[in-house]
């Protein structure tokens, strides 16, 4: 099957391209479930211990490390990665009938009410679900730009892309080399500190600035546990204020949107290759997939244990974090694919495509439950209470109950009920919501 035929709407197609579809609901279905495991735990602990200094955690075991680790080599990233490989390819889907010359108008119209309503939902997901991780509305705003790269080849859409990892790289190059030379002056003048000159100062008071970024700001450590097991108003307030926090330091505008948008371009030229609906040869999956994880895993290995060194000297993952989240991201979708293509592994896969079709109501679903499950204003106030591995395991049972609630709603309803609110909204009329 040709690109063309992807994008044609020709009947002849219709039930090939169902089946593909199908591994996009079971690759949505897992990243879906899975980015669960990364959203509990900075809800369920403080910032810091869930982003920069795991072993503040409430516990630090070794069972708390093992998690830790798994967490941040096969997992951190990725489940975000393949949502938004998987976006890039629904803007392709959507928009397939505008593909044509005399595509309609009408095409793009609905294209760009879905995500000015699906930024609605993220806000309303920031500010009254109270969940400052919010992807919805940063997905919404990089697709705002995505429309006009529908008509892109896929060796383009993958170099605009990797861009972004590039000049991450490039960025972290610069400050990697810079850090190594402080550190390299740094233990120079430790040698010799017989007659210290100004500009040996200046050094030693840059190397206790580069310290800082290494040592827990225990005020905003502080100020993060008091308001997380306050009051509703107090914590709603604090919730936002950490997302507000993340806009003015314009961190969602010029790193979050920015790597949404260059992975959906990845995830564009990849569904062009029909890579993502696992039509590609076994041994095309196989050697792909096992070279993208050997350089990320190793990669991401070497990261994770430069984190819990707490050395401020340089660290790999300011060059290589964003090709290596990419790597591993990429080595996930090999896998479900070599899996999928097996009648066991088809069996056992398709039981998360119930979830893919309703990942919507299910992320809206994860926000509402941990937050009830951690707060003690108005839940069972576990937070604070839970180590790594604790929260894994407690994800774990989420995720498998959400898995066969997905299922068994699907049964008599055609859809989700976030979604059939979404949809009905964009429609600007109720869509069916029962088989």
């Amino acid at each position: 099957m040709t690109e063309a035929d992807v994008h044609s709407g020709n009947p002849v197609v219709g039930a090939s391209i169902r089946s593909r579809i199908q591994q996009l609901d079971v690759l949505r279905g897992l990243a879906i479930l899975g980015i669960l495991f990364l959203n509990l735990p900075p809800m369920g602990t403080t910032i810091l211990a869930a982003f920069e200094f795991p072993h503040l955690a409430p516990s630090w075991n070794p069972a708390d490390q093992a998690a830790w680790r798994f967490l941040e080599v096969f997992v951190e990233g990725t489940q975000r990665g393949l949502l938004q490989f998987l976006f890039g390819a629904s803007v392709l889907i959507l928009t397939a009938r505008a593909m044509r010359a005399d595509g309609p108008v009408a095409v793009a119209d609905l294209y760009y009410r879905r995500n000015l309503w699906l930024l609605v939902f993220g806000l309303v997901n920031i500010f009254v679900l109270l969940f400052p991780g919010d992807i919805l509305f940063v997905y919404a705003l990089a697709a705002l730009f995505l429309f006009p790269f529908r008509r892109v080849g896929p060796k383009t859409l993958l170099a605009l892309g990797l861009s972004w990892a590039l000049l991450q790289a490039v960025v972290g190059g610069a400050r990697y080399v810079e850090r190594a030379q402080l550190a390299e002056e740094v233990a120079t003048i430790r040698l010799d500190r017989s007659a210290l000159g100004r500009s040996d100062k200046e050094t030693l008071e840059r190397w206790a600035e580069a310290r800082k970024e290494v040592t827990p700001d225990r005020e905003f450590l502080a100020a993060d546990a008091a308001n997380r097991v306050a009051s509703l108003p107090r914590y709603a307030a604090w919730m936002q204020e950490m997302w507000l926090e993340r806009a003015r330091s314009l961190e969602i505008f010029f790193k979050a949107v920015p790597e949404a948008f260059a992975a959906m371009l990845i995830g564009m030229a990849l569904f062009k290759w029909q890579v993502l609906q696992g039509m590609r040869r076994r041994r095309f999956y196989v050697v792909a997939g096992a070279a993208a994880y050997a350089i990320g895993l190793a990669l991401r290995f070497v990261e994770a244990e430069q984190q819990l060194s707490l050395i401020p000297g340089p660290r790999l993952e300011w060059i290589t974090e964003e090709f290596a989240r990419l790597a591993v991201t990429f080595g996930h979708v090999c896998l479900v694919s070599l899996i999928f293509a097996t009648s066991t592994g088809h069996r056992l896969l398709s039981f998360f495509s119930a979830s893919g079709r309703m990942a919507f109501s299910l992320y809206v679903m994860q926000t509402i439950l941990i937050t009830w499950l951690l707060s003690p204003a108005f839940g069972l106030g576990l937070w604070g209470k839970l180590g790594w591995a604790e929260m894994l395991l407690v994800s774990v049972i989420i995720a498998a109950g959400q898995a066969v609630l997905a299922v068994l709603w699907l049964r008599p309803f055609a859809t989700g009920p976030v979604e059939w609110l979404w949809r009905s909204l964009v429609d600007m009329k109720p869509r069916p919501f029962r088989l």
